[in-house]
């Protein structure tokens, strides 16, 4: 890995991945409300660290990518073999801004008390990077979570059309041709984040909906899997809303009956 003697906190992160819409800030909230650094500077309403969210949107940008758009998108060892200078680029991003914009003024004055200070970091588009950020940091734990791609999907259509102030009873033919392509960017997504994980000491997969069924048998596996004492202000259990889970089935839209889907990890993760 890359050295941060200069500034590196003396334990290596939890970078939380998954799919947008997957319950990433969900979880991101209940990490940093159990004792996690997710960052000082965040977007609002998101734990959406801005750093990080900056250094992957940047890097996508110049790979020709972005967060939707992963069309010809290189396999894991072609980022590991032709991408080098991007994680030195990655790297030089973080000299400048880890302290400052991530961990805040404060945080050395932490660091120096506290040599166990957990951190880590929440943005969904570090699963399509992860090759680049086990070359900086090839000891940090990584936290996956897991949700049904039909409801992904069928959140990320509902977002959209809340700001069309439109209703998703009916859709257009190009709005179902999309509907359909982000269950297959789910699905990518789960494949670059299985490919990647063996590059990383620890990781720990979860599903969004056993976390809100069960959330403390849940959260107790998560945080003894990833060694971490939570101290949190409220009970975590608490920012949990159940009737969340399996909106595609509570949905009853009838245009979902009709689409050709194809995506064989619905079913090998059971959500068929």
């Amino acid at each position: 890995g890359l050295a941060y003697s200069n500034l590196k906190p003396s334990r290596p992160p939890l970078i939380v991945v998954g799919m947008h819409r997957s319950g990433t800030s969900l979880l991101a909230s209940i990490l940093q409300d159990s004792g996690v650094l997710m960052g000082t500077r965040q977007s609002r309403g998101k734990t959406e660290s801005i750093l990080f969210r900056d250094i992957n949107t940047g890097a996508l940008e110049r790979m020709g990518h972005s967060w939707r758009c992963v069309e010809l998108f290189p396999p894991q060892e072609e980022l590991l073999n032709h991408y080098a200078w991007l994680t030195v680029r990655i790297e030089k991003q973080l000299r400048r801004g880890l302290l400052r914009q991530h961990l805040g003024p404060w945080v050395a004055l932490r660091l120096v008390r506290e040599r166990g200070l957990r951190w880590g970091w929440k943005d969904p588009r570090t699963s399509l990077l992860l090759p680049l950020w086990s070359q900086i940091f090839p000891d940090a734990t990584l936290v996956h979570i897991v949700r049904n791609g039909l409801d992904v999907a069928l959140s990320l259509l509902a977002r959209e059309a809340k700001r069309e102030s439109r209703s998703i009873e009916t859709l257009t033919r190009t709005q179902r041709e999309r509907f359909v392509a982000d269950v297959r960017l789910w699905e990518f997504y789960l494949e670059r984040i299985r490919q990647s994980a063996p590059l990383f000491r620890t990781v720990h997969t979860l599903k969004y909906e056993d976390l809100l069924s069960d959330p403390r048998t849940e959260l107790k596996r998560l945080f003894a899997a990833i060694d971490l004492e939570p101290r949190a202000r409220i009970d975590p259990a608490s920012m949990i809303d159940a009737s969340r889970a399996f909106r595609s089935r509570q949905s009853r839209l009838s245009w979902l009956d009709d689409l050709d889907i194809r995506a064989p990890s619905l079913s090998r993760l059971g959500y068929e």
